[in-house]
């Protein structure tokens, strides 16, 4: 996975060009960004936290014998 810089980076560039290459608008294509990938790693991290959270509740609902077939599910 690419540093938080590169990926703020690039998404800007993608940006600047989809608004025509306007110059003078480096902050506003940069604040977009920020805030793109906010939202983005936001609903990634919430994804995940849900996916381990139901691993939880499988492990805690199954029997001790039957979790590790249950963990291969997902």
């Amino acid at each position: 996975m690419m540093n938080m810089q590169s990926e703020l980076e690039r998404v800007a560039k993608i940006f600047y060009e989809r608004s025509g290459k306007i110059e003078g608008r480096d902050l506003d294509n940069w604040i977009m960004a920020k805030r793109y990938i906010s939202v983005w790693y936001g609903q990634k991290k919430a994804e995940e936290q849900s996916a381990a959270a139901e691993r939880r509740r499988v492990s805690i609902a199954v029997p001790k014998d039957r979790r590790q077939h249950a963990a291969q599910a997902y």
